[in-house]
């Protein structure tokens, strides 16, 4: 888990004991004052004795305001410190707070690619059965656009998402627009996608980030922020994933997505953690990302609730 940075701690400066520095002052004074009367001629001027008396104090005086100078610098000098430190930490809150504001996705998977399916899925609505490919031994989760090869799916399925985009009318006068491409998935399939891309017209910019963890996704984050400043500027992600078998009572699919990521995006996707000490706890963790999303508690089915 990523933790806010750690500064150490500078000593604050001591204030003077001003009693002290008052039973000095009494102290000394009544020492040399009994010192002058001891010592001091009879036929010297009474007003020398007198001059001579405060000299001492004028001393203490100066003594006094040197180490009242060097507690108010130190106070000063500290607090430009622990404001310097507050400034930083908030920075980088404000940095991991960031997110990735997606203006729209699209999906394709064993619903096919009607987009109205997957939105159904998500309220709730019965997954579609499984479809056995022709020659394959284990049922599995397929789209249902290509289910005649058994082999190199991925890169077929990087093909169609492809004219799927060059065919969605929400994209057709942003090409110019584009930054950057986001690919999740093997290189095979990477090339897939961006030569079919090509091939229908499109001009890909050379700007390519991987998205497979965490740090992908904080390095995007962190790049559309620095790279996307106008408006009008926008990042395709994209990728596919094909698995034949899983172990266990897993069971194998494949699918695809392609989100539009532009400053005028209303989902945001905030950062992620990973809990991976021992020291760590998911309240702790939980707690950390609800800072980066802004929102008070945690919904109430996730596991640091309870």
């Amino acid at each position: 888990m990523n933790r806010p940075p750690e500064y150490p701690e500078v000593v604050a400066p001591s204030v003077p004991q001003w009693r002290c520095w008052w039973l000095v002052l009494l102290w000394l004074w009544g020492l040399q004052a009994a010192a002058l009367l001891t010592l001091w001629p009879e036929d010297q001027p009474r007003l020398e004795l007198w001059l001579w008396s405060a000299v001492l104090p004028l001393c203490w005086a100066l003594a006094l305001a040197l180490r009242v100078l060097a507690w108010q610098i130190g106070l000063f000098g500290n607090g430009v410190y622990h404001r310097s430190v507050d400034a930083a930490v908030q920075r980088w809150w404000r940095r991991r707070s960031l997110g990735l504001p997606v203006q729209q996705v699209w999906l394709i998977g064993p619903a096919g690619d009607v987009q109205d399916n997957y939105q159904g899925l998500m309220a709730g609505t019965s997954l579609p059965k499984p479809s056995k490919l022709r020659e394959a031994s284990q049922v599995r989760f397929c789209c249902p656009l290509s289910l005649t090869k058994t082999t190199l799916r991925a890169p077929a399925l990087a093909r169609y998402l492809a004219r799927m985009t060059l065919e969605l009318p929400e994209l057709k006068e942003r090409w110019p627009a584009l930054r950057g491409v986001v690919w999740m998935g093997d290189e095979s399939s990477q090339t897939a996608f961006t030569t079919a891309l090509g091939k229908g017209g499109v001009v890909l910019p050379e700007a390519r980030l991987p998205l497979d963890d965490l740090t992908d996704l904080d390095a995007l984050i962190d790049a559309f922020f620095h790279d996307c400043r106008d408006k009008d500027d926008w990042v395709l992600c994209a990728g596919v994933i094909s698995v034949e078998s899983a172990e266990g009572t897993e069971l194998p699919g494949e699918a695809g997505f392609l989100w539009l990521v532009s400053s005028q995006g209303r989902q945001v996707l905030h950062r992620g953690e990973y809990l991976n000490e021992t020291h760590q706890t998911a309240v702790g963790l939980c707690t950390q990302m609800q800072r980066y999303a802004g929102i008070d508690s945690a919904p109430p089915n996730l596991p640091c609730n309870g």
